[in-house]
């Protein structure tokens, strides 16, 4: 743990299982001040990718950007990072790391309800079904 009252905690599952929910049910309920980055915003928002697939309507992330984003925020603690895939992030960062699941049909229509692309939605299913998060 970075500091003792500000765990590092990583939220991570396939599109639409409940993340963000979760992670900011977490930080406002928390006893700890805990802040909840979108991970999937933040490289949005900071530019933090290489290109957009236009194919499959999503960002082509630049890994060392991120981490070098991140980084600063890490090592203060008292974060939760939400995102799809927690593999990139060092070891060291998490303190604690959830993986939420979701029923299939439940998935299909909170995607659907994102307008995601049928293969996009398929593919997530697949994911989940092959507990590829896991």
């Amino acid at each position: 743990m970075t500091n003792a009252q500000s765990p590092v905690i990583i939220i991570t599952g396939t599109p639409g299982t409940g993340k963000s929910t979760h992670a900011q049910l977490l930080a406002n309920e928390s006893p700890v001040p805990l802040r909840h980055i979108n991970v999937g915003d933040l490289v949005k928002e900071n530019g933090l990718y290489e290109d957009y697939d236009e194919e499959w309507q999503s960002y082509t992330v630049d890994e060392d950007k991120l981490l070098d984003e991140l980084e600063p925020i890490v090592t203060e603690g008292g974060v939760i990072l939400d995102w799809h895939t927690c593999e990139i992030f060092p070891e060291r960062w998490p303190d604690l790391v959830v993986v939420l699941r979701c029923e299939n049909s439940q998935l299909w229509d909170r995607l659907e309800k994102r307008s995601y692309p049928l293969k996009k939605i398929q593919e997530n299913n697949e994911a989940e079904i092959m507990q590829v998060k896991i």
